[in-house]
This record gives structure tokens, C-alpha cells and sequence, in this order.
């Protein structure tokens, strides 16, 4: 399970490369870095989830570094499924959109919380496709929302 991760919200214009490279390393480079490392340890039946976002389609200003990084996540997702199947070993993610947690509330203290996936819940969606209750989906992106 590949959950580590990051967002900056910059315009293209007057935007720095750092935030490019950062939401990079943080988004794509770790789970690519940490998918390669459990190779060796995932035999048949086992599972890969990463956690890409919503944000990655639709999106709007200020949102280009992370959703760039995040869409890669589902590339990696996909192509990862397709060389891993003869294995026996199976590649998705989640996309979610805005999870709630103690971070993004204090980053976005006038947002409408409502909305916002309970980490709970994304918890849910992430055990179950790593069990074997899951066992015929490979290169999916599931997204995560609640209806507002």
C-alpha cells in the first residue's frame, strides 16, 4: 500500500520547478520506488494499492504540479497491472477526493468538511482491494468521494 504523499497549489505562471519536482519524488517517485522494493517479497494472490487522486482529471488552477504527479500514479497503476498479471500479482489505486484529516483542515480551515472522504472509509476501499475478495480487478482507479 503506497499512501505517502503530497499537494502544493501554485499557478503554472509564477509557479517554481521545485513544486514540480516535489510533488514528483512525493507522489510518483515513492510509490514507483516502493512498489520495485516488494517485488521480490509478493508471490501470487498478492496486491498493490496506491493512492493517486481525483484531482488528477477536471483539473483547475493551481492544481497542475499535483494532479500531473497524481495522474502518473494511475499511469504506474495501470502499466504495473499489465506487467504484473502473469504473476498472479495485482495493481491498483484509489483516487480520492479530499480526505478528511487534521492536515488538510488546518490547510483549508473555511472548507466545507462535508464533502470530504473519512480516512475510515477510504481505509475500507483499500483493505478490500488488497484481500482476496478482490482477486479479478487489476488496473483500477476506484475514486473516493462523498455526494455533497
Amino acid at each position: 500500500m503506497n499512501i505517502a504523499g503530497g499537494f502544493v497549489w501554485e499557478p503554472i505562471e509564477g509557479g517554481t520547478l521545485d513544486s514540480w519536482d516535489r510533488m514528483y519524488r512525493l507522489n510518483l517517485r515513492i510509490a514507483t520506488v516502493s512498489s520495485r522494493a516488494a517485488l521480490p517479497y509478493l508471490t501470487t494472490g498478492a496486491s498493490i494499492v496506491n493512492v493517486g487522486a481525483a484531482a488528477a482529471a477536471g483539473v483547475s488552477i493551481g492544481m497542475t504540479p499535483y494532479a500531473a504527479s497524481k495522474a502518473g500514479v494511475m499511469a504506474l497503476s495501470e502499466s504495473f497491472a499489465d506487467e504484473l498479471k502473469a504473476k498472479g500479482i495485482r495493481v491498483n489505486a484509489v483516487l480520492s477526493t479530499v480526505i478528511d484529516t487534521p492536515v488538510n483542515r488546518m490547510d483549508m480551515p473555511d472548507a466545507d468538511t462535508s464533502t470530504w472522504v473519512k480516512p475510515a472509509s477510504a481505509v475500507k476501499v483499500i483493505a478490500f482491494l488488497l484481500s482476496n475478495d478482490a482477486a479479478s480487478i487489476t488496473g483500477a482507479g476506484l475514486r473516493l468521494s462523498l455526494a455533497g
